[in-house]
């Protein structure tokens, strides 16, 4: 959507007005007063400009609520459209949708025909929770939009998928497909938008309506394909997808069956289906893009080299091509020619992920200082992606024994971006792994005060309080909350059979933990585990599990400290 054209009508009286303010020394006594100035002192467009005045003080200020107030004061006291939109866009960015739907009405009342107030307006019925009341604005944009009724029609699906309510997304899309029930598109769009929304059952109804109105158009069978499969109707789903595939010789639907195969476990035949679309196009660059994929997912780095190569001869989709041909090098252990082709790599979606990689390699290859410069200069030079550079030149650091560069990186980043929360996840872990237990506890307070859905943050908390101090209590109600959001989690069963075990409620800390041992191959789940079974009189299963683990990985804290408190130091086989 594009709300941002800059006003310029009453620029120039705006200036003006400031001006006086300012020469009067009434600027500050009316910033943020939120009057009207004195009754009969400026009308029409002198009482617009003043406060167009004080909403960009208010802007300056930060305190967008007032900026929304003032400007749709400004807006009702103006003819100009440019206002009316100046007014909408800064309430609607502020969330202050009463001002914005205000503004934006007046906005298209002196513009007629624009597709941009239209399509602010759409939103807002959406997020004032008045979704039928956007069929207006639906049929306009519709109507109005893309030639193509199919581009028309999926426009609308991708404007509504932005907005935040699911569910009032489809009441305004489902009131307009009644309109417009005799077009297949019309279902299909409800049915595409539906699956972005979660919400299967009306996915497949929707689409089964825009298959039945149109047999013959593949994308329709395809799109009840992948609406079945999402309903947990998989084999039913694939069955679907195979009758739209058989004898249609289109590319894009081959492909797209492809992919749907590979999707959900079909490799041999998606194998297939892919080698008998690139014997009739060689060079077809989505179909040798998507044999790579396919032979990376089966672990055949050798055969998707082949197709990544390939692709990169055909000289389209360059960055991924380059990027994947590392992904395989390194799978052989090819460090020095993965880091060549992630060098290559100048733009595009993969440019920041190539970047983080080529810092690891370049650490794997020795060049520890030029690994950790390239990633300090990309973090400042890119600071949309400071966070993964930042992440890795920490946990580089560490590996090298350098814990407080380490934390003074995390810290001068948190002192920049203190909304970075996978930085102070990281800094609360090292404050820990160096004992300073109650500054680790200060940081994870935070991600969980800041977010107390955080699975992970509420697992993280709840498990130093568990295995670092007294609060056994505690630590129990937020590893209980982390389970209930992640019950599969292996950390999080290893962290509720630890805070048992902690409590003396060994059944369960047994639950837990071996639980937790089945689903994820770790050493510190392993040294909780053979603690519990040790204590309790498994001795001997207890010592096969340390042994075990102490050959995968023998510098873990916890599983070296319970080996050396239990077996009498480090132990050799």
């Amino acid at each position: 959507m594009r709300y941002s054209r800059v006003m310029r009508p009453v620029a120039y009286k705006f200036l003006l007005f400031s001006g006086l303010l300012f020469a009067t020394g009434c600027a500050n006594q009316l910033a943020g007063t939120g009057n009207a100035p004195p009754a009969g002192f400026l009308t029409g467009e002198g009482e617009a400009a003043y406060h167009s005045f004080i909403a960009e003080l208010a802007l300056q200020r930060g305190d967008e609520t007032t900026a929304a107030r003032e400007y749709a004061a400004a807006a009702r006291s103006s003819d100009d459209p440019q206002l009316a939109e100046r007014a909408a866009t800064v309430a609607f960015r502020a969330g202050s949708y009463q001002f914005a739907e205000e503004a934006a009405r007046l906005w298209l009342a002196r513009t007629q025909d624009n597709a941009d107030a239209h399509r602010m307006l759409l939103s807002l019925m959406v997020r004032n929770g008045r979704p039928e009341s956007a069929l207006p604005h639906l049929e306009y944009l519709l109507e109005n939009g893309p030639e193509d009724r199919e581009d028309a029609w999926l426009l609308l699906m991708f404007l509504l998928q932005r907005e935040p309510s699911a569910a009032d997304a489809l009441t305004a899309m489902q009131a307009l497909v009644a309109n417009y029930s005799d077009e297949a598109i019309a279902h299909y769009a409800l049915a595409a938008l539906a699956l972005e929304k979660k919400a299967t059952e009306v996915a497949v109804v929707a689409a089964l309506t825009a298959r039945t109105l149109a047999p013959d158009w593949p994308r329709a069978g395809l799109m009840l394909a992948r609406a079945q499969i999402e309903a947990g109707e998989t084999a039913e789903g694939v069955a679907t997808a195979r009758s739209v595939a058989e004898g249609n010789n289109d590319d894009q639907v081959q492909l797209e069956f492809a992919g749907l195969l590979a999707d959900n476990g079909e490799l041999d035949e998606a194998r297939l289906t892919l080698s008998r679309l690139l014997e009739k196009q060689p060079d077809m660059p989505d179909a040798l893009f998507a044999a790579g994929l396919l032979e990376m997912s089966a672990e055949r780095p050798e055969a998707a080299r082949v197709h990544f190569t390939n692709l990169l001869g055909t000289g389209q989709r360059r960055p991924d091509a380059l990027f994947f041909l590392g992904n395989v090098a390194e799978k052989l252990g090819e460090t020095t020619n993965a880091l060549q082709l992630y060098l290559r790599i100048r733009s595009g979606r993969h440019f920041p992920s190539a970047q983080i990689q080529i810092g690891k390699l370049l650490f794997e290859l020795g060049q520890k200082e030029a690994a950790l410069d390239h990633l300090h200069t990309f973090a400042r030079r890119f600071p949309s992606y400071a966070e993964s550079a930042v992440l890795l030149e920490g946990s580089l650091l560490v590996d090298t024994r350098r814990e407080l560069e380490a934390l003074e990186l995390y810290s001068t980043t948190l002192s920049e971006n203190p909304d970075a929360r996978t930085v102070r996840y990281a800094r609360a872990l090292l404050l820990e792994q160096m004992d300073r237990v109650d500054a680790a506890l200060a940081d994870l307070f935070e991600l969980v005060e800041t977010d107390p859905e955080d699975g992970s943050a509420l697992n993280a908390l709840g498990y130093v309080l568990a295995d670092r101090t007294e609060r056994l209590d505690e630590a129990l109600a937020y590893i209980e909350k982390a389970h209930e959001r992640l019950p599969n989690e292996g950390a999080v069963l290893d962290s509720l059979g630890w805070v048992h075990f902690k409590l003396g409620n060994y059944d369960l800390a047994l639950k837990y933990l071996e639980l937790a041992f089945a689903r994820i191959d770790d050493p510190e789940v392993a040294a909780h585990l053979g603690e519990l079974l040790w204590v309790t009189g498994d001795t001997e299963r207890a010592t096969t599990i340390w042994l075990d683990a102490r050959e995968k990985n023998d510098s873990n804290r916890s599983l070296n400290d319970a080996i050396q408190r239990f077996l009498g130091g480090p132990v050799n086989d």
